[in-house]
């Protein structure tokens, strides 16, 4: 704040000054929504989890590949084979040649392929939900106005004190 002359001895009026709304944790973390989501900023955690969260939204084959990979791999690794064990065990490998290894199988695959769907469909759906509070976010004002107080200057302090002064000893007033 610099110091005027000026308005030390006449004083200011009312003036419109711009308060901070944010400390400055808020603004960081502010200026790093901002950068995820104007794809600024890839690289850091929240720019990569924005990037995740849209694409989750989206729809984005590969990220939905990415998250049904492992359940992929649970049913090739331990569906199939149990069920191969179990088929086996009816017999000289003859339950292998009928339908209902077959059958056991599609089903179980379909109940897979059903799973995944759902669970697919509610990350997109929560994903999507989530999306705008970032955007929210990242719109919210950093500053708000504010009007400061008129002050008096040291003239006018001095008038008005001359002038109740000057009223007091004439006994009345002004």
């Amino acid at each position: 704040m610099s110091f005027n002359l000026f308005d030390f001895l006449m004083g200011t009026g009312a003036q419109e000054k711009q308060l901070q709304t944010l400390t400055p944790e808020q603004q960081q973390l502010f200026q790093m929504i901002q950068g995820a989501l104007s794809g600024q900023d890839q690289s850091s955690p929240m720019g990569q989890a924005f990037q995740y969260l849209s694409s989750l939204a989206q729809g984005d084959p590969e990220t939905m590949q990415q998250f049904t990979a492992p359940m992929q791999r649970q049913f090739s690794e331990q569906t199939i084979p149990d069920l191969a064990a179990k088929f086996a065990g009816m017999g000289s490998g003859g339950a292998f040649k009928g339908s209902g290894f077959r059958q056991a199988a599609l089903r179980e695959g379909s109940n897979l392929a059903e799973k995944m769907q759902a669970l697919t469909s509610g990350m997109q759906m929560q994903a999507a939900g989530q999306l705008p509070s970032y955007f929210s976010q990242a719109t919210q004002p950093m500053f708000q106005p504010a009007l400061t107080e008129p002050t008096t200057g040291l003239l006018p302090g001095m008038a008005v004190g001359f002038a109740q002064g000057a009223g007091k000893s004439f006994g009345g007033g002004f």
